[in-house]
């Protein structure tokens, strides 16, 4: 058996019971905080997240890429967070895997002047196969351009979320989509 997988997962927990649960408990600098919880109904739950003004780190490529785009400096503090937020994820028993890495799942914070990573978005991570905190999985989930190609398997591991993180540093470099105009 894996032992990074979730031995016992319920099977009747309600899947955003499961998310709200595992963020909760994923208290990082580089990582979304979770300030509160509303309960609509017993099948809705939001999640009350950080403001984050700025928005992800592919809007600010999309719309001030010159802030990012040829600024060695600024492209490595964003891809250090971004990578401590991982090496956070990726170090918990049991291992906990995002899922759906991509530069939408990123928020951008100011920080005295700094561009501050966050990731966010964990609804494929938290959820997938049932389970709330899973190491390799078996499941759907992330956008074609990020996934690695093991995943079109349905197979997740970290190494799938290297690959992933390495198409974020391709376009902090570029500031343009991966693959955009291209076609299979």
């Amino acid at each position: 058996p894996d032992p990074n997988r979730n031995p016992n997962p319920d099977p009747n927990a309600n899947p955003n019971s499961v998310k709200v649960s595992a963020l909760s408990r994923l208290v990082h600098p580089h990582v979304v905080r979770l300030h509160g919880v509303v309960v609509d109904e017993a099948e809705s739950i939001g999640m009350l997240i950080e403001l984050a003004p700025r928005g992800s780190l592919r809007d600010v490529l999309d719309n001030t890429p010159a802030e990012v785009v040829g600024r060695a400096a600024v492209q490595m503090e964003l891809a250090k967070g971004i990578a401590a937020a991982m090496a956070f994820l990726h170090a918990q028993a049991p291992l906990v895997l995002h899922h759906d890495l991509k530069t939408a799942n990123v928020l951008v914070f100011d920080t005295g002047g700094a561009l501050h990573a966050k990731l966010t978005d964990f609804g494929l991570s938290l959820t997938a196969s049932g389970s709330s905190l899973a190491g390799t999985v078996r499941a759907g989930g992330g956008k074609a351009a990020y996934q690695a190609p093991e995943q079109f398997d349905e197979i997740f591991t970290a190494a799938s979320e290297v690959y992933s993180f390495a198409i974020i540093l391709w376009e902090l470099l570029h500031g343009s989509r991966p693959w955009e105009g291209k076609t299979p």
